[in-house]
């Protein structure tokens, strides 16, 4: 065969936004029953972690507690499960995701995670970490979610045998020190 006659390697086919579509999934459930679905759009994945802050949280890797998971995750799967579906903040359609048992739920997510993630999930989530570390999420400016505070003890609760305040007398100041007061302190001493 003459190189004249050897086809040429063919290029990619080029698309525009137009010949696009979504790719749709279909999903086999017990019974012989199958569901189509589809994947999930930014708008969609930002509208689920804003409705359900813990979704937020696990996407920037900021630990969750059991009980945020606990209250959070039942609600956020018939979430997705309504918004793969094509119902997107649909309450009714959110009901009846939430009545299917945990195994046709898991199956119908893993169908829209196939269609969501065609690379996988993990890329997603590097490049989406990768983002957040320009977008402020919360306000703490690096993308982080801020932390919720916790309530330090007062120095007089947490020593349960020290002597109450008298009359005229003032109560030890439980505020946590300033950085200057520190400094202050250090300086004091040496």
């Amino acid at each position: 065969m003459d190189h004249a006659d050897m086809p040429l390697p063919r290029a990619p086919e080029r698309l525009s936004l137009m010949d696009l579509k979504p790719k749709r999934v279909v999903v086999s459930l017990s019974g012989d029953r199958e569901i189509e679905v589809g994947p999930l759009s930014g708008e969609d994945v930002v509208g689920l972690m804003q409705k359900h802050v813990a979704l937020q949280k696990y996407m920037m890797r900021v630990p969750i507690s059991f009980t945020e998971i606990a209250e959070t995750v039942p609600g956020a799967v018939a979430s997705i499960i309504a918004v793969g579906c094509g119902y997107r903040g649909d309450k009714n359609a959110e009901l009846i995701a939430a009545s299917l048992s945990i195994e046709e739920q898991s199956e119908i997510i893993e169908g829209i995670g196939r269609a969501t993630f065609t690379r996988g999930f993990g890329p997603f989530v590097r490049r989406i970490g990768a983002l957040g570390a320009e977008v402020d999420f919360g306000g703490t400016g690096d993308g982080r979610v801020p932390a919720t505070p916790s309530r330090r003890p007062s120095r007089a609760s947490s020593t349960p045998d020290s002597p109450k305040p008298g009359p005229g007398d003032s109560a030890p100041d439980s505020s946590p020190p300033t950085p200057s007061s520190t400094s202050e302190t250090i300086a004091s001493a040496a």
